[in-house]
């Protein structure tokens, strides 16, 4: 069973993950590219306590609905910092 990842051919975005028996080069639906999701690489982020932010993982069929294809990658749009986690300046100030 091939894992198909669903690509607006206008917007780049990821529509639908869907499986199915056939090749995803044997299916031709008319406005979309489809990807075999098992053999395309993906970018996703991953929150890291010590940097207090978001680091990018490269890895082969993790892409999603939202995902964006780009450069032959599909890509997680990077999560804003929750607001308890993002960076705070500290230190004295002049006035």
């Amino acid at each position: 069973m091939t894992q198909l990842a669903l690509i607006n051919n206008i917007t780049k975005i990821c529509e639908n993950i869907s499986s199915d028996n056939r090749q995803a080069n044997e299916i031709n639906i008319e406005g979309y590219t489809v990807l075999d999701l098992d053999n395309t690489s993906t970018i996703t982020w991953s929150f890291n306590e010590t940097l207090k932010d978001f680091e990018q993982f490269e890895g082969i069929g993790n892409g999603g609905i939202g995902f964006i294809y780009t450069d032959g990658k599909l890509a997680q749009v990077k999560p804003a910092l929750p607001i308890n986690k993002q960076h705070t300046n500290t230190g004295l100030e002049d006035i």
